[in-house]
């Protein structure tokens, strides 16, 4: 009698690799699904402001001229000459200690401390006045 071996089928190596691999990805998930949708909303928002005080502030010295970087805190949005005006979640509030920044050639700003707030869900963005850097906390 001859025996053929059978090719169908996974073996038991295969088997676990997969199972390790589902697992890994199951544990770098759960975190993310943990957040609520408004720290997800939040986040993005904070993210987006960010990264539109650095587009302002790039400008500014590219142009070698002052701009100035507005938030809206009654609609909420912001904006400046090189960033439309871009509006947030409508249940965000916002507080800042100045509702304008004025990004200066040399890159250094006026600074600010702006703090956003989506249900129970807080972020913070400071501009550093020396530097004009964003710090998102």
């Amino acid at each position: 009698m001859n025996r053929q071996a059978s090719t169908a089928g996974f073996t038991l190596v295969e088997i676990l690799v997969v199972i390790t691999i589902l697992s890994i990805m199951t544990a770098l998930a759960v975190p993310v699904l943990k957040r609520s949708p408004s720290q997800t909303r939040l986040k993005a928002d904070a993210t987006r402001m960010a990264a539109a005080i650095r587009v302002t502030r790039a400008a500014a010295m590219a142009q070698n001229r002052p701009m100035d970087f507005v938030i809206d805190p009654k609609r909420p949005s912001y904006g400046s000459p090189v960033v439309p005006v871009s509006p947030m979640d409508p249940a965000m509030v916002i507080a800042a200690n100045s509702r304008e920044i004025r990004f200066f050639p040399s890159g250094q700003s006026t600074g600010s401390d702006i703090r956003l707030r989506l249900e129970q869900a807080e972020a913070r963005l400071q501009v550093i006045w020396a530097t004009g850097h964003v710090v998102v906390e």
